[in-house]
């Protein structure tokens, strides 16, 4: 893994636990907090590292924190949302989270090595015809056998 990318995933945690251990005493403004940090991560990752389809689920939880973090500050959906958040996104959180990490984990994105031989690499097209042998699958029996390699 990354260094972004385990920040990310710390960052979640941290929001996780931040909502999850004190919801009411914590503050909105500390959430809002967070979840910024969270989103300046993501973008700090977009940029110097590039995606990864390995952490599209931590890419997930980071968009629901954000949508569960401004939802907070709303007081006519506060309790519903809590409730939601609490007993769905927060649970499925942490299993997007640690899906995340072991798929980094254990498929990481490898490099090949460059090319050191004497032979240069590449491709060729070749189109050979062969004028002594009927092409047998044309409508047309003059035709010759062609081959493309």
């Amino acid at each position: 893994m990354r260094i972004l990318e385990i920040l990310i995933i710390l960052s979640i945690l941290h929001y996780l636990f931040f909502s999850l251990h004190d919801p009411k005493n914590a503050g909105r403004t500390a959430l809002i907090r967070v979840t910024s940090v969270n989103i300046v991560l993501f973008i700090l990752h977009l940029l110097l590292e590039g995606l990864r389809w390995q952490m599209a689920p931590a890419y997930i939880v980071l968009l629901l924190s954000a949508l569960d973090s401004l939802a907070s500050n709303s007081p006519s959906l506060s309790k519903k949302i809590a409730m939601l958040s609490k007993w769905l996104f927060k649970p499925l959180a942490v299993i997007f989270l640690f899906i995340s990490l072991l798929s980094s984990a254990f498929l990481p994105i490898f490099h090949l090595p460059r090319p050191t031989g004497p032979y240069k690499i590449g491709t060729t097209y070749l189109h050979m015809i062969d004028k002594n042998r009927p092409e047998h699958f044309t409508e047309n029996p003059d035709d010759p056998r062609e081959l493309m390699v």
